[in-house]
């Protein structure tokens, strides 16, 4: 196709893409919809009584049936409509004649002319010049009837000849002229109504085509130089061909075919072709796209894009065999079938069913399943547009399993055998090989019925059932299903040697029903399911308990026995020494008293202070009140020891009625309040309130020293801090080798090349450590407070923050002590108390923002909670008594 190239331009699955070339005399005429015959051959050749010099097809027809209809204008300026008669082969179907319908002498409606534009069934558009001198041409708008006759209804000046003429629809012109300017002429009642300057090109274009999308028009020119124009305006460079395949603008490049989404004008596909193709003809309403190679022969090519657009309008129609045979032709997913719209499938899963009568296909859907969503991964560029509809509670992970279920039990509904397969591939999709298994055996059982059977439906079944499923994996789930003659059967198809499993299940048969289950369980590695058959068996109890210990089976096996029976309590014994052994002693007390050993449930619970359930269990075990004084006694030292001074002053209280003690334990334990207050209600002789706040005094004098310190070591460590950080501004990067530091920009106004480095090296070799060990060593290095140490800042910062935490969360315990102070008629010291806290605090506070971490990468080091202010807690912990 060296030359001009007509197309039928048809938008729907009547229209066959017909292309017409004329040589000479002759029309060469080929519906690529058909057939593709590369030039110069063709699938119809339409002879002439003269020379052709043009030939074109109706532009927007109103029936849509006659798109194929042409006509051609021959040197003697005859003007012939044709229509073209195709063969009913429904595999190929071509051309096979063309009949003339009609014919107009053009002599008779102007003198020359030179482009006639076929606009409706019953009208011309003829574009001639001047007949006198001066530039520009007219148009004519021509109607003819039935039989042909033609008449001139309208005339219009235009300023300049036109180069092409083009409609987006049937009431309207648009009409490329020669000086770049493109005009939009309206048509009523075979009148031109209005004419008006729609766009201006830069330069002169060859090929203009106009369409509507929605309620816009767009106008694509095109120019021999490679520049394809929208609405006037660039679009893009270096185009050799394009077509409209609606709703998708096709144009090639020097070496590339891109498809554009007209709706949002998005490139959807970009596709790599031979160097200088051009696009002949897209058929309509399908995926065809016709190429010619610049050596001459043509290729036809299936893009992605329009392959998708039919398979969806075909999976809205509910027409799936079609949608399917498109789906593997073109090896695309079959998940799209789902994801197309879920909702739209679950409901027309019948129709899906009946469309498809290929087992194999069914079986190839439900094999191909994922658990993906392909509209929004492989096939997003297609759908990114497009709104899907969901069932109730669909998601993406239960989408196989939801799909198979469905399918399966429609199918089993039915009862077809060709559904036997599939019903096979959705259980084992589900990873239910079990009820796979179980079907074929249904169908085997059912064929032994039948006499004149020849179990061939059987045999076909497990064969294909082995393609899915590995032999081996297949043979254990049948043992697993404890039917031997079901082991058999599957065993004969496979091929395992006959000495590996007879004289096994031979043993097998020789034992009594649970017990042989419970062999193949552990053979199978089931225990669970061992565990079930080996508890019914009572004279088995010891290799039970082995299983159960080997397994750790202990919770499953306490359910399978009741909680009276003497297994029942071994059990328990045997899971609370493991819970033991794990440290797990609160748990192992639970299960040794469940065991009925209350020795050692005390004993456990005993390590770990629980007072409670001590005292408890030796209440339970009928002990005596000395026996509970003696229990008391042995358990007030550690519970001293781990700091429960209240616990082991209320158990002294109940127990030893020793209200001295009991003091004196508070009084340990800094509970002044509580002290003072069971003073209050035994009235002690032996501890009096002088004895209490001589107490009281001392702690108060330990705490405010350890205040003040904690304040000078505050003050010192804020001072070296900003010592630190003064060095680190002053610091030059001239006194540093540039050239160790490439990625200074990383680093903040505050961090001193040096330090970064050293940071970053450490950081570096950090990663390199492997134990605990060196893990805590290094952090101790990290954080050594040590003058000179590079990472001295982040030390200090990371003690200041230490420091500032233990300040501030001793709020409560300052108020606690303050408030005895009250009681105790000490208000001078806990004044004082009061105020040397709140200097601590006030110093703090002023101090903060000194302090605060800058936003430096060095200090990434430094644990994510430290970067945080710490602020006063809203309790309010002072009197105004002592103010």
């Amino acid at each position: 196709f060296d030359f001009d190239v007509n197309c039928s331009a048809g938008q729907t699955e009547q229209d066959e893409s017909v292309v017409a070339v004329i040589d000479g005399q002759r029309i060469l005429l080929t519906n690529f919809r058909g057939v593709v015959v590369p030039p110069p051959m063709s699938a119809f050749t339409l002879t002439g009584e003269t020379f052709i010099n043009s030939v074109g097809f109706i532009q927007h027809p109103e029936n849509p049936i006659e798109s194929n209809k042409f006509f051609t204008i021959s040197n003697q300026n005859l003007l012939t409509f044709y229509e073209c008669d195709f063969s009913e082969n429904k595999y190929v179907r071509h051309i096979v004649g063309c009949k003339k319908i009609g014919q107009l002498e053009l002599k008779k409606l102007c003198s020359s002319y030179n482009i006639v534009h076929w606009q409706t069934e019953g009208s011309l558009i003829i574009e001639s010049p001047y007949k006198s001198d001066r530039s520009g041409s007219s148009l004519s708008l021509i109607k003819f009837d039935d039989g042909f006759v033609g008449v001139t209804s309208d005339e219009l000046d235009i300023k300049t000849h036109a180069v092409s003429i083009t409609s987006s629809d049937k009431n309207s012109l648009v009409i490329c002229l020669l000086d770049q300017t493109v005009l939009k002429v309206k048509i009523a009642d075979g009148k031109f109504v209005e004419c008006k300057e729609y766009v201006s090109l830069p330069e002169f274009c060859e090929k203009t085509v106009a369409l509507k999308i929605g309620n816009d028009e767009k106008v694509f020119s095109l120019r021999s130089r490679q520049m394809l124009y929208l609405n006037g305006d660039k679009y893009q460079h270096d185009v050799t061909s394009f077509f409209i395949a609606h709703p998708f603008l096709v144009y090639t490049t020097v070496d590339e075919l891109r498809i554009v989404n007209l709706t949002n004008m998005n490139v959807d596909t970009v596709r790599k072709t031979e160097r200088g193709a051009k696009i002949v003809s897209i058929v309509p309403k399908h995926d065809r796209t016709v190429l010619q190679m610049p050596r001459g022969n043509l290729e036809t090519i299936q893009p992605r894009a329009l392959t998708l657009l039919i398979i969806g309008e075909l999976l809205d129609k509910n027409d799936y065999r079609k949608a399917y045979e498109i789906l593997r032709k073109q090896r695309i997913n079959l998940n799209l079938i789902v994801d197309h719209n879920p909702k739209e499938f679950f409901e027309k899963i019948e129709v899906f069913l009946n469309e498809i009568k290929n087992p194999s296909w069914l079986n190839l859907f439900l094999t191909d399943l994922q658990p993906e969503d392909v509209t929004v991964t492989i096939y997003e560029g297609s759908y990114r547009m497009k709104t899907r509809e969901y069932p109730e509670n669909y998601s993406i992970e239960e989408k196989v399993e939801r799909i198979c279920e469905e399918m399966c039990r429609k199918m089993e509904v039915r009862d077809e055998k060709r559904f036997i397969l599939p019903i096979i591939t959705s259980f084992v999709k589900r990873n239910d090989v079990e009820s796979a298994l179980r079907v074929i055996w249904e169908i085997r059982n059912k064929e032994k019925c039948l006499e004149s059977s020849d179990f061939s439906e059987s045999e076909d079944a497990l064969n294909y059932l082995l393609y899915l499923v590995d032999v081996n994996k297949l043979y254990d789930i049948a043992l697993g299903m404890y039917d031997f003659k079901l082991v058999l059967f599957v065993a004969e198809k496979s091929q395992k040697d006959p000495k590996e499993y007879i004289a096994y299940l031979n043993e097998l048969n020789q034992l009594e029903e649970f017990y042989k289950r419970y062999k193949i369980d552990l053979h199978l590695k089931r225990y669970s399911k061992a565990l079930e058959n080996i508890s019914k068996c009572q004279e088995h109890f010891t290799e039970c308990m082995k299983l159960i210990k080997e397994q750790h089976l202990y919770p499953k096996a306490l359910l399978l026995f009741p909680p009276e029976s003497a297994e029942f309590r071994e059990i328990s014994q045997a899971y609370a020494d493991n819970l033991r052994s794990k440290g797990l002693l609160e748990e192992a007390s639970l299960m040794y008293e469940r065991a009925g050993n209350l020795e050692e449930a005390f004993q456990t619970a005993k390590n770990i202070l629980d007072f409670n359930r001590c005292l408890s269990l030796k209440k339970k075990s009928q002990a005596t009140e000395e026996d509970l004084v003696k229990l008391v006694n042995s358990l007030i030292p550690s519970m001293k020891e781990n700091c429960m001074f209240k616990e082991a002053a209320d158990l002294i209280k109940q127990y030893m009625k020793n209200s001295t003690q009991v003091i004196e334990t508070l009084l340990e334990g800094k509970l002044y309040m509580a002290a003072v207050y069971e003073w209050y209600e035994t009235k002690s002789t032996d501890y009096t309130l002088d004895c209490m706040r001589n107490h009281w005094q001392k702690y108060a004098e330990v705490l405010m020293d350890c205040m003040k310190n904690d304040k000078s070591q505050f003050v010192s460590y804020k001072m070296r801090l900003a010592i630190v950080r003064h060095k680190r501004l002053e610091q030059s990067a001239d006194d540093v080798d540039p050239s160790h530091f490439d990625d200074c920009d990383l680093y903040s106004d505050t961090t001193s090349l040096n330090s970064s480095r050293i940071t970053g090296s450490s950081r570096g070799s950090s990663k390199t450590f492997k134990s605990s060990k060196s893990k805590r060593k290094h952090k101790r290095k990290l954080f050594s407070l040590k003058e000179g140490n590079p990472f001295e800042d982040v030390a200090l910062i990371d003690a200041l923050y230490n420091l500032v935490s233990k300040c501030f969360n001793q709020q409560q315990h300052v108020k606690e002590i303050c408030k005895a102070s009250i009681l105790l008629n000490v208000d001078v010291m806990g004044k004082d108390l009061q105020h040397c806290y709140k200097n601590l605090l006030h110093t703090i506070q002023l101090s903060l923002d000194e302090i605060w971490i800058p936003n430096d990468t060095r200090f990434e080091i430094v644990e994510p909670h430290k970067r945080i202010k710490p602020h006063f807690n809203s309790m309010n912990w002072e009197y105004e008594i002592f103010k």
